[in-house]
């Protein structure tokens, strides 16, 4: 069975979108806690560790679910 969307995803693309998904979900986290007056002590440091982590988790599942399904079309179409 011949699939129509059957191209590898770029793991690079995947790895920039993830990036910048993981980048608005730590600036929503971020804007979560200045409502709710959670603010750490050394703000600059925990604000911009949290996002910069955000933004590398989100690359590495974007990368590993394009890896994962390159993977499985691959052995598909084979």
């Amino acid at each position: 069975m011949k699939h129509r969307n059957s191209h590898k995803w770029s793991l690079s693309s995947c790895a920039l979108n993830g990036g910048l998904i993981g980048i608005a979900v730590g600036a929503i986290h971020q804007v979560y806690r200045a409502f709710t007056n959670d603010i750490p002590e050394e703000i600059y440091m925990q604000v911009v560790g949290e996002v910069i982590v955000a933004a590398i988790c989100g690359a590495i599942l974007f990368i590993v679910i394009a890896a994962i399904r390159n993977r499985l079309r691959r052995e598909n179409s084979a």
